[in-house]
């Protein structure tokens, strides 16, 4: 177990933080002579701590020093008359942070010092909870509180409570938003595209339908697309017997 820090007596220090440490290693050594913890205790003092053991060391050399009278001698010299008035303040600005046991370990680390019963702490713990917490704890418990043991397991659990169920209502959020965005990329369907900022378009070309016929020299398509072998009508009857081109022109009329 690793020695307690060294106490050199300024205010700035919190003696009884300190002498709670030097209890707690002297009672993981239950052998040490009463002169021997005497002793060790002057090895961890500094400053105006060490000036004062060493002068009690004088006035006991001839009567003698127990373990009970030095330790109730150095806790009257130097408790910190302040310590429970400080701890008071921070209480009174202890607030809950979203984790009901941090808060309550935290307070009690304080209250050791502070010493707060009753309706005080009542109402100090009341000031730092958030309102669910407290519509929490007044839902299940409608009378008043006598004990202060009662009154701090019904605001922890509360604060249980509602943590957890913070944490749910999180996580339906959570699964509610990607069932909406499952819904909407089922909604637009696989595959399909937009032309031209259209909906609906499934993006396939549009033909168009127009003759494929070629252009003569005279900027003329023919109806079959063909390209023209004549020049013009006259060249192309060049040569066949009028009664036949007669014949032709009376079925074309007949038959068109």
């Amino acid at each position: 177990m690793e020695n307690p820090s060294e106490y050199d007596g300024k205010p700035t220090m919190p003696f009884n933080t300190w002498w709670e440490s030097v209890e707690d290693y002297l009672s993981f050594y239950p052998g040490t002579s009463e002169a021997q913890k005497i002793a060790w205790v002057g090895t961890r003092l500094t400053g105006t701590a060490k000036t004062w053991h060493l002068h009690r060391r004088k006035i006991t050399r001839r009567t003698g020093d127990t373990w009970g009278a030095y330790s109730e001698a150095i806790q009257t010299d130097f408790r910190d008359s302040w310590e429970a008035a400080n701890a008071l303040e921070k209480i009174s600005q202890l607030r809950y942070k979203g984790d009901i046991k941090a808060y309550f370990v935290e307070f009690w680390a304080l209250n050791i010092y502070a010493g707060v019963t009753g309706e005080s702490l009542q109402e100090k713990i009341d000031h730092a909870m958030p309102s669910d917490i407290l519509d929490m704890r007044f839902a299940h418990n409608a009378f008043d509180f006598l004990e202060d043991g009662d009154f701090l397991t019904a605001t922890y659990e509360a604060g249980i409570h509602m943590e957890k169920r913070k944490r749910l209502e999180a996580a339906r959020r959570r699964q509610e938003g990607r069932g909406n965005k499952d819904a909407q990329g089922s909604r637009k369907g696989p595959g399909k595209t937009e032309r031209s900022g259209k909906p609906g378009n499934t993006g396939r070309k549009e033909i168009d339908h127009k003759p494929s016929g070629k252009t003569d020299s005279g900027g003329q398509t023919t109806r079959s697309g063909k390209e023209r072998v004549w020049e013009n009508a006259c060249a192309a009857l060049a040569g066949v017997d009028q009664a036949e081109i007669d014949s032709h022109k009376k079925d074309n009329q007949s038959s068109c």
